[in-house]
């Protein structure tokens, strides 16, 4: 086995694991079509203001999941819309306090070698 697919099982072991990394991340493309993937997410509410290094409340969410997971999932690949009349790809999830989260996303960020296979998705609130 190579290095390259020796990194990919490795990171596809990591963002599959739900017992131990990973969460359920509902899905729902732009054509309305609805999965659960397992995905690794952040959801930072304080950050620093760069200019004054003051923490700004201020939340800031991304999750990394496999792209081969949202294929085998029937999915449309992950598309960031801007337009709010348009239909947003959309991201769930319960968090740690049981509180159910609900993204757009805003960008689309592809790992740059393919052979690894994972996306991040930055999100941005949705209400729907």
């Amino acid at each position: 086995m190579s290095l390259l697919a020796d990194a990919r099982t490795l990171a596809h072991s990591i963002v599959g694991n739900i017992d131990d990394f990973a969460t359920e991340i509902t899905c729902t493309d732009e054509f309305e079509a609805t999965a659960t993937v397992n995905g690794l997410v952040n959801e930072t509410a304080l950050a620093i203001d760069p200019d004054t290094g003051v923490q700004v409340a201020g939340k800031q969410a991304s999750v990394v999941v496999s792209r081969a997971a949202i294929s085998e999932a029937g999915l449309a690949y992950p598309k960031a819309i801007p337009e709010t009349t348009a239909t947003p790809w959309l991201v769930a999830w319960a968090g740690a306090d049981a509180v159910s989260r609900s993204y757009k996303v805003i960008e689309v960020l592809p790992d740059d070698n393919p052979g690894i296979d994972l996306v991040t998705l930055k999100l941005d609130a949705y209400e729907s």
